[in-house]
């Protein structure tokens, strides 16, 4: 189901521990936001739906990530977004010399 955010953080440990596979909304909502946000960007379809292909791999490496390091999809989520942000900010501010 979309739209499942949950009460508390905690929650996401706890149906870790139950073996109950959660996908953050975050996530799992992803494709409707690009869509929409790329659709009033202008942008092609043809390059929409290449960024909408990649939702896949970023929940498989979600998954990966929690099963590797034994955390939560939604703590492995917030990983990945956290490192893709701060990588965004670093090339965007990066002065050239």
């Amino acid at each position: 189901a979309t739209n499942n955010q949950l009460k508390t953080d905690s929650l996401a440990k706890d149906l870790l521990m139950k073996e109950i596979l959660y996908c953050p909304d975050y996530v799992a909502n992803s494709g409707g936001l690009i869509y929409v946000t790329d659709l009033y960007e202008g942008n092609s379809l043809e390059g929409i739906n290449q960024k909408l292909s990649e939702i896949r791999n970023t929940t498989m490496k979600v998954l990966h990530l929690s099963e590797k390091n034994k955390i939560s999809t939604k703590e492995a989520a917030d990983l990945l977004a956290e490192t893709k942000i701060r990588e965004s900010c670093r090339q965007e501010f990066k002065v050239s010399a």
